[in-house]
């Protein structure tokens, strides 16, 4: 150990220290971000919601280290990585995990006829990135994050949750917000977000 210089001890240290995380190379291969597009990545659940579990589980999902079945495979776990929730012989990455499993599709397919949005793999698992310019992404990003938290959370304990379920947890949600958007007295700037998503929510389907 001592034969090794400081210096070349500092430059594997901040080689491992720059390295690009894994999820980010990840979702370059599937998306092919630019670096613009990641500050908007990283910042966006810290924007949109309050919650720290939520932020987290997003932070974690861009990364890639969330503990879908392939995740856990490989960090020895797991004996398989297929996904034992639909059982139909797919390997439980991170997109099976949150989107195109069977109970996951179906409550992003009911989310984007009620809202009357497209929504691609790439809106679902990193969120619209104009939110900074556009109030209506915003609140789509606020449900994103929150179904996602949601569906992780059914997975966990291994039940399936329907959107009517989800629907009323995000008109709580919401509702949270304007109360705390009336204690601030923006509940003008409230209504410029929230108002078309409210009424989307409330409609019967």
């Amino acid at each position: 150990v001592k034969s090794i210089k400081t210096k070349t001890i500092y430059w594997i240290l901040v080689d491992n220290l720059f390295k690009e995380p894994n999820g980010k190379k990840y979702l370059n291969s599937k998306f092919n971000f630019s670096e613009e597009d990641w500050k908007h990545i990283f910042t966006l659940p810290f924007k949109t919601v309050r919650e720290p579990r939520i932020q987290c589980l997003q932070y974690k999902l861009v990364l890639n280290v969330t503990p879908n079945n392939q995740f856990l495979t490989r960090k020895k776990i797991k004996n398989s990585n297929l996904c034992d929730f639909c059982k139909n012989d797919k390997i439980d990455d991170t997109i099976h995990f949150f989107i195109e499993c069977p109970n996951s599709s179906k409550i992003w397919d009911d989310f984007k006829k009620i809202f009357n949005i497209d929504l691609t793999i790439k809106d679902i698992i990193v969120g619209k990135l104009d939110q900074e310019r556009d109030h209506t992404s915003k609140a789509i990003n606020f449900c994103i994050l929150y179904i996602k938290s949601l569906i992780h959370k059914s997975r966990l304990v291994n039940t399936k949750i329907t959107f009517m379920q989800i629907k009323e947890i995000l008109k709580y949600k919401i509702n949270d917000e304007r109360n705390i958007a009336n204690l601030n007295g923006t509940l003008e700037s409230f209504g410029e977000t929230w108002r078309w998503v409210i009424d989307r929510l409330n409609q019967q389907h």
